[in-house]
């Protein structure tokens, strides 16, 4: 997997620097990820990628013929919910109202899981997902666990 390596020093940056645009190194900050993707050249060609990357949870896509199939990918995120997010979440369902402090942690969770997918495929030189799934699990109160798979494969575009 290509990392994203600090402009300044040349440290490679871990998730929790990239998300604050900051390098524990030599503490430069930075504008923005674009800043740090521009000074990475091998990761802006890899977020073009992403952002053209295909996905369904069929076993195919219209207009397009598939040609490679790699292997099924995995990927799984374990979080914790918070106190605070349980505790609420108790109160409404004590209350029998819907929870919406647990659900954004349920998108982010589910966001790191297909994201993890799409990187594992491209690093494979696919640019598609069919059959792509979520599985949720709870371990214990505040802590949930996103599991994801799918199947990567490369398509091209059907001539007409």
């Amino acid at each position: 997997m290509n990392s994203i390596i600090c402009p300044k020093c040349g440290k490679e940056l871990n998730d929790y620097e990239v998300k604050s645009l900051w390098c524990t190194k030599c503490n430069s900050k930075f504008k923005s990820e674009e800043e740090l993707y521009n000074n990475n050249p091998s990761l802006k060609e890899k977020k073009e990628l992403q952002q053209n990357f295909l996905v369904t949870t069929g076993n195919q896509f219209e207009g397009y013929t598939i040609n490679k199939y790699f292997k099924l990918l995995n990927s799984e995120v374990v979080m914790g919910t918070g106190i605070l997010s349980e505790f609420n979440a108790k109160i409404s369902d004590f209350f029998g109202e819907t929870s919406y402090k647990f659900e954004p942690k349920l998108q982010e969770a589910k966001k790191l899981a297909l994201q993890k997918i799409i990187d594992s495929a491209i690093e494979l030189g696919s640019n598609a997902v069919i059959g792509f799934r979520y599985d949720i699990f709870s371990f214990f109160d505040n802590i949930i666990s996103i599991s994801a798979y799918a199947t990567a494969i490369h398509v091209n575009k059907t001539q007409c």
